[in-house]
């Protein structure tokens, strides 16, 4: 028992990586359920989807689009492409009105793997957004296309 006066613990942020610890690393996409790659699976044939190599031809032509990064803040230690606007999958319906009024605009979106963003953009579009696209691969590919 302490007499001292301590601030309360945030139960959200109690197991969170302190800043001196290495952050884990993302499970690879092969742990994800059968349930969840099927609601990715059934939602691919009413999005674009654009390869890490043409987004790097749309940002070398400066072409006019918005990168977005879906991934969650813990994930992005491993880098980012650019400077991409983040805004974390669980409330990018929240906010991507702010970050892009003009549903005219081309997006382009990236998580680590290439499924949330799938799952992303399908999103957008029922929003009324009409010029979406999900990054194939997602960072990871992004990643590897730079290795030599």
């Amino acid at each position: 028992f302490s007499t001292q006066s301590q601030p309360p613990q945030n139960p959200l942020q109690a197991n969170l990586p302190q800043p001196q610890q290495e952050v884990p690393d993302v499970p690879p996409p092969k742990t994800h359920g059968n349930r969840f790659l099927d609601l990715v699976e059934a939602v691919k044939p009413h999005i674009n989807e654009i390869t890490v190599e043409d987004l790097q031809q749309w940002i070398a032509d400066g072409k006019p689009v918005h990168v977005i990064d879906v991934r969650e803040p813990i994930e992005t230690h491993k880098g980012v492409i650019g400077d991409p606007i983040r805004i974390p999958r669980g409330v990018l319906e929240v906010q991507i009105e702010r970050a892009v009024p003009d549903v005219t605009e081309t997006i382009v979106l990236y998580c680590a793997g290439g499924n949330r963003s799938a799952l992303a953009a399908e999103s957008l579009g029922k929003m009324g957004y009409t010029s979406v696209y999900s990054m194939i691969g997602g960072f990871r590919a992004w990643a590897q296309s730079l290795q030599p």
